[in-house]
Order: structure tokens, then C-alpha cells, then sequence
């Protein structure tokens, strides 16, 4: 006897889509570097790297995401954060500290 399957049936429940959905989304940091609007150009040195306060790193070997924001149009470093942040669509925003100086501010 043998059995024939019908493969084009649908096999997912409603509750698995919503399931793959939201798996398919990554957490990131509620920053420029998760906005819909940022578009990465580069890296730059950071003053305000998290690392530095280790001790462990050198200053000149601590980079962070450099881009443009297509809403204000200037550069910014990826860890920081605007009024007008939007979320890009497969990004689940994670609650960060802002930084205290922004890009192209010295300390």
C-alpha cells in the first residue's frame, strides 16, 4: 500500500507564523545603528567606548559604527540615539543609555 501526501496543503497554524515572525527579528540597541533612517559609511574612534573604562584596550583600537541619517543628514556615531529613531522592520528595540557627547564632539 502506499500513501500519497499532499505537500501544498497548509501545515502551519497561525500561532507558528506568529512564532516565525518574531523569530526572524534580532534584538538590537534602540540606537542609530538599529534605525530604519541610519546608513553605515565607516568606522570612527570612539572617546566613549564602553571597553575603554576596562583598562584592558587601547583607544586606538576601539571603533564604533560610523553613518548618515537620511532624516537629519548628518554623521553620527551607530550608539547614538534621536526623537526621530524608527525602528528598522526585522529589529526588536532594546532599551540603551544614550551617549554624553555626540559624533564629532571631543571629550
Amino acid at each position: 500500500m502506499q500513501v500519497q501526501f499532499n505537500f501544498e496543503a497548509p501545515i502551519e497554524s497561525p500561532a507558528t507564523k506568529e512564532i516565525t515572525s518574531y523569530c526572524s527579528k534580532i534584538g538590537m540597541p534602540k540606537a542609530c545603528v538599529s534605525c530604519a533612517y541610519f546608513v553605515h559609511i565607516g568606522w570612527g574612534e570612539d572617546d566613549q567606548h564602553p571597553l575603554l573604562k576596562s583598562g584592558i584596550f587601547r583607544k586606538s583600537l576601539l571603533t564604533t559604527q560610523v553613518g548618515v541619517c537620511k532624516k537629519q543628514g548628518g554623521k553620527q556615531f551607530g550608539t547614538e540615539i534621536c526623537p526621530k529613531y524608527s525602528a528598522h522592520p526585522d529589529v526588536i528595540p532594546v532599551e540603551v543609555e544614550n551617549r554624553a557627547v555626540p559624533y564629532g564632539v571631543k571629550q
